[in-house]
């Protein structure tokens, strides 16, 4: 049933058809979406958005980037450079500022291991 007319639904048929439509999100689901998502179509996208949205200003950006974290900065201004350069972007005053820090390849598998619970 497509439930086009929800009134006078009890709670079980509606939970019943949310589940159906939507479900319920599980630790396995994030996990195989944060393994495919870092240098994908997917983020180049968020990232040009997020640029726009916040003029350059790479703090707010990174803070919306799905994923981001310290250590994939450099990662960041990769993509950001290579949109900049074939003018789909235009840097900003801001984007100017950014200088993420570079790390060794021990440093960041430092940084992720210490970030695990």
């Amino acid at each position: 049933d497509g439930m086009g007319d929800l009134s006078g639904k009890s709670f079980e048929e509606l939970y019943k058809y949310y589940r159906s439509a939507f479900p319920t999100v599980t630790k396995e689901d994030i996990a195989s979406y944060e393994a495919k998502y870092p240098g994908s179509a997917e983020e180049k996208e968020d990232v040009a958005n997020f640029y726009n949205k916040f003029q350059g200003n790479m703090k707010k950006v990174t803070e919306y980037v799905p994923f981001c974290e310290e250590e994939d900065l450099c990662r960041i201004k990769q993509v950001l450079d290579g949109l900049i350069a074939d003018e789909t972007l235009v840097e900003t005053p801001a984007y100017k500022k950014f200088k993420p820090k570079k790390y060794t390849v021990a440093q960041i598998e430092k940084m992720r291991r210490d970030r695990l619970p």
